[in-house]
């Protein structure tokens, strides 16, 4: 499914039909994603916004879209997480390092941990846990 060119009513109604139906395979535009999350009514009022792209019990992955200077909390997971900077350039803190990541880097933690987030610009991201 290409999203470039889809109207948002359109869109959401593909979105609603992926996540309703068990689906072996999806394929997502990134790109359209991001740029439809930047014109939803949570983004305009300057909070992050998150779109939940394959949830299932071995692996889910979120898309997060967040303001320059905005901070995620600490947050605990007890699986595996990568971080996949699409745009912009966020820091990505663990209890024992930081790694400051940049638009197509990539960031893998194998292990149970902490971590937080601040973006240091606007930037548009995939965070996925494995079990």
């Amino acid at each position: 499914m290409s999203l470039e060119n889809e109207t948002l009513p359109s869109l959401v109604s593909n979105l609603e039909l992926q996540r309703s139906v068990n689906h072996t395979f999806s394929d997502f535009g990134i790109n359209g994603l991001i740029g439809i999350m930047k014109r939803n009514r949570q983004w305009e009022r300057g909070d992050m916004n998150m779109m939940v792209l394959l949830k299932n019990p071995a692996k889910k992955i979120l898309l997060l879209v967040l303001h320059g200077n905005t901070e995620i909390t600490s947050h605990q997971v007890n699986t595996s997480i990568t971080f996949h900077i699409m745009e912009g350039e966020v820091t990505v803190h663990f209890p024992d390092e930081s790694f400051n990541l940049k638009k197509g880097e990539l960031l893998t933690r194998k292990e149970k941990t902490k971590f937080s987030i601040d973006s240091l610009k606007e930037s548009a991201f995939l965070m996925t846990l494995n079990s």
